[in-house]
């Protein structure tokens, strides 16, 4: 079924090095190669049998270096095979497939390597394929390009340490990053455990900006020899917590706390 949920693919199917993933999926490693262009390429092959009549492909995509997942937009990549590939796609007694194979590497630089060149196409239905196609060198195979963006993964510190001040009733919170560039402290405070954004009432470090009425922004000091900057701030101690994110002014990057505020109990 093209719409149902994940099955087991038949034993068959599966490429070496083929994992079996619980009682729905499997993991396949891709082979890598260069191209003709000196570029490495990760491609896996995977034989269908249309006895089997499977109706579509649901796969994703893992960056085993950094253990990143890559989705379609946030859903299953999806390769429709009912309906939307010809039946002489299947057959590989006549030789199309098993042709085609040995030099797909080449094929596959100049599509995925120049994108510009060849702009993603959703297929849906089998009328689309000829007009997408025409001419198609490669005969009955059907091509579904989808951009990827690489994610880098960098690793910079944030240390936050509170000291009370009991004689003042207040809390003195010290910022320290290592984080490259200007560094703005997106902050509020809340009195509850409902963590509700408040704006500090009273005085606020120099470069302290009110943001749309619901939250400061202040920009850290860059430390002496270059290599981060600082903060402090001075909270009186009717506040139970203080909430904020981190934004780069740079390029506009903002940085919370796996999806969520920071949040620094005061109490």
């Amino acid at each position: 079924d093209p719409v149902s949920e994940w099955d087991q693919p038949p034993a068959d199917m599966q490429p070496p090095g083929s994992v079996i993933v619980k009682d729905y999926a499997a993991q396949t490693p891709l082979v890598q190669e260069e191209s003709q262009e000196g570029k490495r390429l990760s491609y896996v092959q995977i034989s269908i049998d249309n006895s089997n009549s499977i109706a579509a492909i649901n796969f994703l995509l893992k960056d085993e270096d950094t253990g990143t997942w890559y989705k379609d937009g946030g859903k299953d990549f999806r390769v429709i095979l009912a309906e939307a590939i010809p039946n002489s796609f299947y057959d590989l007694s006549n030789g199309a497939g098993l042709k085609v194979w040995p030099g797909i590497l080449d094929w596959m630089s100049g599509m995925f390597l120049k994108p510009e060149e060849s702009p993603p196409q959703a297929l849906e239905n089998g009328s689309e394929i000829e007009d997408v196609n025409p001419g198609n060198q490669m005969g009955d195979d059907v091509c579904k390009e989808y951009r990827l963006s690489k994610e880098n993964v960098l690793e910079n510190f944030l240390r936050v340490s509170v000291q009370k001040n009991t004689e003042e009733e207040l809390n003195l919170v010290s910022f320290d990053t290592d984080l490259p560039g200007d560094v703005v402290l997106h902050w509020g405070v809340c009195k509850d455990d409902a963590k509700r954004w408040e704006i500090l009432q009273g005085e606020y470090p120099s470069d302290t900006i009110v943001f749309r009425r619901r939250a400061l922004q202040t920009t850290l000091q860059r430390k002496d020899n270059g290599t981060g900057s600082w903060g402090v701030l001075c909270i009186d101690d009717r506040h139970k917590g203080l909430l904020f994110v981190l934004k780069l002014k740079g390029d506009n990057t903002w940085l919370n706390n796996n999806g969520d505020d920071f949040y620094i109990p005061l109490t």
